[in-house]
């Protein structure tokens, strides 16, 4: 069963048109250029490392649409995620699931590239700040 959109969600993830390029680096050297992919990946750093980048701070929203610089994926298709922030602790007062997941996601995004993890062969930091990621337990 699909989770009902909260009133005014919008349509799609979105995240700081800034980090395009950075998110397109990713999504090409990882992913076989399926940015959904990289997306999701830098959502979970961002949840993982409790990382928000909230709209205000956002460096660019993006050109001819500031409230939708970049579409990630149909909201409808990530199930129930709002249960689960709301059950971690992680949504913000008149926050609704996607102004969190543009969030996390921003966060994320934020962290891979200011650890050049766009790049490649350069995970070392994911590495330090995540290491039961590549515990042999």
């Amino acid at each position: 069963m699909v989770e009902k959109k909260e009133e005014g969600e919008g349509t799609g993830i979105e995240f700081d048109h800034h980090y395009r390029k950075t998110h397109r680096n990713l999504a090409d050297l990882y992913f076989d250029g399926n940015g959904q992919a990289a997306g999701i990946f830098a959502l979970a750093i961002g949840i993982k490392l409790n990382l928000r980048s909230p709209r205000k701070d956002w460096k660019n929203t993006g050109k001819g649409n500031p409230h939708n610089p970049f579409y990630l994926h149909q909201l409808e298709e990530f199930g129930k995620f709002g249960v689960l922030f709301e059950s971690l602790g992680m949504v913000k007062d008149k926050h609704n699931t996607k102004k969190t997941f543009d969030e996390f996601l921003t966060g994320g995004l934020s962290f891979i590239e200011s650890n050049m993890m766009d790049e490649e062969g350069n995970l070392q930091e994911l590495k330090d700040v995540m290491p039961e990621l590549f515990s042999d337990d």
